[in-house]
């Protein structure tokens, strides 16, 4: 279904995404990458063996990216206790396959849901505690290779 997607937005060009956006169509933007619904649940930690990851999870992302898709949601969820927004290895594997001059984009202010629950101005669930704070949070994000945090201005985890 991904191919098919990029293929119909992007003009029937699927050279991938080394050609850049053709005059008249958009920009595929899919998600959410990976592991998402793991358990058929929607946001729950994916505890997962690398090979069913591969083989079932990252599948149709390798052919996304490779097809031409130009960009990545991160999932909500953590995969193996490591957060989506703060996962290097998977963000590094999708430009690998092809998403290199795409973009990565968090989920819902999800790099916020990075820091500690007992963090300054966290109310309710506080995330998946994995850093001090929301400067910490960004950090391990970008240098993860987040390109950019889709959030409300006023959110839950602002």
């Amino acid at each position: 279904m991904g191919v098919a997607a990029v293929k119909g937005l992007h003009g029937g060009n699927n050279e991938g995404p080394s050609s850049y956006l053709p005059e008249g169509t958009v920009v595929s933007e899919a998600k959410h990458a990976a592991a998402y619904g793991y358990g058929g649940k929607d946001g729950a930690g994916a505890d997962i063996s690398e090979r069913t990851l591969h083989d079932v999870y990252l599948r149709p992302w390798r052919d996304y990216a490779r097809a031409g898709g130009r960009g990545a949601m991160l999932s909500h969820n953590m995969i193996n206790d490591v957060p989506s927004h703060a996962n290097g290895a998977l963000m590094g594997q999708l430009r690998a396959w092809g998403l290199e001059k795409g973009f990565m984009a968090s989920d819902f202010c999800d790099i916020g849901l990075l820091r500690r629950h007992d963090a300054p101005g966290v109310t309710g669930w506080g995330g998946f505690a994995v850093a001090a704070d929301l400067d910490a949070a960004a950090q391990m994000s970008m240098e993860a290779g987040m390109d950019m945090e889709v959030c409300m201005y006023v959110c839950c985890c602002v």
